[in-house]
């Protein structure tokens, strides 16, 4: 901001809001993600850039359980992606329409959406997607009550993620997997599993996935 370099400002706003999003502060997530989507649009961006705002715009707002809105920017992201014919954020992007849909209640495009993620994230060899499209669909087997699918397909994304040492979408996997472990009786081991999602989550900030964690141990714990 000190020296007029609005493009390197909007990429720093992006990271703030990313950094915001995963520590739970939701609404300072949106104010940057808001505020360099401004700075971009009047520099007149590239395509490509601003996909990425308005996909992270669309994460940000599902996220607050604003679904029709967060589609609404994804919506645009894949508009913006196709026209850039950029294909290094289509894993992502396709995952976080899955999470959209699961969280609607719609477990049959969740499903389509989260196999496409993962598709997509095979082929162009993007291990960290490929573990968080792993969660989805682990989370999607566990709706529909397939608890042993759920944990094959989550214990996939735990082995992707400690790979590439993503330690907040491990953590994340954590989580879902031991509620799986909770609902099949498999008290011990969904205690043991928050106990390490747990210790990230509060190493991390991310204060939201810590409070879900931390709700969870206690009824498990009873």
């Amino acid at each position: 901001s000190q020296i007029g370099d609005v493009y390197n400002r909007v990429i720093a706003d992006n990271n703030l809001g990313g950094i915001a999003r995963n520590q739970g502060r939701l609404d300072e997530a949106l104010g940057f993600y808001t505020a360099g989507l401004r700075s971009l649009e009047q520099i007149g961006g590239s395509l490509w850039v601003l996909g990425v705002f308005h996909m992270n715009l669309g994460a940000t707002f599902i996220r607050c359980g604003q679904i029709d809105t967060g589609l609404q920017h994804l919506h645009t992201s894949q508009d913006s992606f196709s026209q850039a014919q950029a294909r290094d954020f289509l894993p992502e992007m396709h995952r976080l329409f899955a999470e959209a849909a699961l969280l609607a209640g719609d477990l049959s495009t969740a499903e389509a959406q989260g196999q496409q993620a993962l598709s997509l994230a095979r082929e162009l060899s993007m291990r960290a997607e490929e573990g968080n499209s792993l969660r989805v669909l682990g989370e999607v087997a566990s709706e529909r009550g397939e608890a042993d699918e759920a944990e094959r397909r989550l214990g996939e994304s735990l082995a992707v993620l400690e790979a590439v040492g993503d330690e907040y979408e491990l953590a994340r996997s954590q989580l879902s997997l031991a509620r799986v472990f909770l609902i099949q009786g498999k008290r011990e081991q969904g205690l043991e599993m928050l106990e390490r999602c747990t210790a990230i989550f509060r190493q991390l900030d991310a204060t939201l996935d810590l409070a879900v964690a931390t709700t969870l141990a206690e009824e498990g714990g009873t």
